[in-house]
């Protein structure tokens, strides 16, 4: 039988909980997750979610600036 420990996803040592990403990682998930949030406005609670980060220090502008994108579009 092979040595399956390896495999063991619940070392904390191996896969730190999102609480603990700080710094560069910690914009870079949240930049990913602004992101599909954008390109899938159309899924039911996307644009609520966008919504809410209109007060965000880092995506607040980008998000207003999404809303107010598609209410331009939405009066065309």
């Amino acid at each position: 039988m092979s040595d399956m420990n390896h495999l063991n996803h619940n070392n904390k040592n191996e896969h730190p909980d999102f609480n603990e990403i700080s710094g560069e990682e910690n914009i870079l998930v949240r930049g990913v997750a602004f992101a599909m949030l954008v390109a899938h406005q159309q899924v039911n609670g996307a644009a609520s979610a966008l919504e809410s980060l209109q007060s965000d220090p880092d995506f607040g502008s980008s998000a207003m600036r999404v809303l107010h994108s598609n209410q331009g579009n939405n009066n065309q």
